[in-house]
């Protein structure tokens, strides 16, 4: 049975401090970022956060989405598509429920985008939490094929700010690595959701597009 799909877009208020930087550079005004690497020069989000830790806030977002949200000025932009009628737990499942086809195999990542942070290229394999990072001039990988513990499966591309590099994943697992040649777990974060959509990183926070939610988090 065919399902009409309803686009729509969320927006969800927010305050922001100021700052020096100029605007390009401070906020997230497209996938990647500020600079289409996936890296912010400014922000600091938090390492560590948890359902009862660093959470400043999250709103159910009807439907579901895996576009990274968009924030500038004091908001945030969120897509989501959801299949006319649908109401509950259907309504956040991809396609409304619908099984899709067997996806593709590939060794090069099939949905995540690779992370270019300074001089080091960051690359997971097809849509696997196995991760491998090299050097961006020469090609020589610092480490390869690293299994990331607790973090299986990645559709969302990875984000860095601050010497770290955030990984989530679809189990609600959001990995932070330290940024550099040698492979060093900072801390594993785990929510009540899951995550297809790659992170905002703005001034001290972290944007989470879930599966039900979009969380806002920043230290408290």
């Amino acid at each position: 049975m065919l399902m009409r799909i309803v686009p729509a877009i969320v927006i969800a208020a927010l305050t922001f401090r100021s700052a020096p930087d100029p605007a390009s550079e401070k906020f997230w005004p497209q996938w990647r970022g500020p600079y289409a690497t996936g890296v912010s020069k400014s922000a600091n989000p938090p390492v560590e956060w948890s359902e009862s830790k660093n959470i400043k806030w999250k709103v159910e977002i009807p439907g579901r989405g895996s576009a990274s949200p968009v924030v500038w000025g004091d908001r945030v932009f969120v897509l989501t598509a959801m299949p006319a009628g649908a109401t509950g737990d259907p309504s956040h499942q991809a396609l409304g429920g619908v099984r899709p086809r067997a996806a593709h195999r590939f060794v090069v990542p099939y949905v995540p985008s690779p992370l270019l942070y300074d001089s080091i290229l960051y690359i997971l394999k097809t849509n696997s939490g196995i991760l491998s990072a090299f050097d961006a001039k020469t090609g020589k990988p610092h480490y390869q094929l690293q299994r990331l513990e607790g973090v299986p499966n990645v559709f969302a591309s990875p984000v860095g700010a601050q010497g770290r590099v955030y990984i989530p994943g679809r189990d609600g697992t959001t990995l932070v690595i330290k940024h550099g040649p040698a492979y060093e777990v900072l801390a594993k974060n785990t929510l009540d959701d899951g995550f297809d959509a790659s992170p905002a990183l703005v001034d001290e926070a972290i944007y989470l597009r879930g599966y039900k939610y979009l969380y806002a988090i920043a230290a408290k």
